[in-house]
Formats: structure tokens, sequence, C-alpha cells
């Protein structure tokens, strides 16, 4: 597979092919991303598209020494900063299970999460969630928000240390 590098310079040329593998190459990530951090799939996916439409637009000013799905996370951050839409957080009625007892447990669970997720102050949440559960590393936190690697580790750690307080309980 080519480079970003490459598949940047190629879509500036106009190339169709480079922006459709650019686009299939960090689809899910975006989408993940905003997804875990919005709790609404259908609006994930407009945010998504909206960051893509962003990256298009702004390809030009993209610094190929940085990492794409760094500068991504960024653009797709301020697509969720416009977003006029307020997340309204995951629809545990949409969930499938085996048995109403298992069914009632996961439920209690995933609202107790929800909740002390939604408690944590904004970005212990965002970090949080962008390092567990989409797997960027705590650098990549840290070039996104324009803030020191120590700092996103603070905050990660803050919110465990919080979470695991409140299930202590």
């Amino acid at each position: 597979m080519k480079s970003d590098a490459i598949l940047v310079e190629e879509a500036l040329e106009g190339s169709e092919k480079a922006c459709s593998l650019l686009v299939d190459k960090y689809w899910y990530l975006v989408y993940n991303y905003i997804c875990r951090n919005s709790f609404r799939h259908e609006l994930a996916e407009e945010i998504a598209q909206e960051t893509f439409t962003k990256m298009f637009q702004y390809l030009h000013t993209y610094d190929t020494s940085k990492p794409m799905h760094a500068w991504l996370g960024t653009l797709a951050k301020g697509c969720m900063t416009n977003c006029t839409e307020k997340p309204l957080g995951v629809d545990i009625r949409e969930i499938v299970y085996e048995t109403p007892e298992t069914a009632l447990e996961a439920k209690q669970k995933a609202l107790q999460l929800e909740e002390k997720l939604n408690d944590l102050p904004n970005r212990q949440r965002i970090y949080f969630t962008m390092h567990n559960l989409n797997g960027i590393s705590n650098g990549d936190i840290a070039a996104i928000f324009r803030t020191s690697t120590n700092s996103v580790k603070q905050q990660i750690f803050r919110a465990k240390k919080t979470l695991r307080s409140e299930y202590d309980k």
C-alpha cells in the first residue's frame, strides 16, 4: 500500500483513487473515534463525513511529516465541537442478549459506565475513550490536542482512578 504522503500528493493532483484510498484507510478510525465520544452512531457517521469533507478541503495544509490519523483526529474534534446536536447516549434497548437476567445485568452495567464516563471532566473522558476504547496512543492524543504526553497520561490516570473508586462504592 502507498504511504500517506504519496496518497496525499496524488489526491492533490486530482486522483479520485487516492482520495478513495485515504477515506477507506481512515474511515473506521475516524468513525470509531467520533462514535466513542458522541455515543450516537447516526451522529458519528454524519460527523465523519464532515471530517473527510474538511480533510479534502484543507489537504493542501497537511504536513506529511506528521501522522495522518493525528491530523484527522484534530479535524474530527473540530467537527464534533461545531456540531449543534447534543449527544444523547447509547440506546441500550438496541442491544440483544441471550437471557433476561443477562440483559438486565448488562443494561445496568452499561448505564452505570455511561453515567460514570459522562460524570468525568470533559478532557478526562475524551482522553480515556480515545486511549482505551479507540486504541490511540498517548503521544498521538497529545499531538491532536496540542498538549504534552505527560498531561494526557495524567488525565487518563485520573479518569481510571475516578472510575475505579466509583465502582468500588
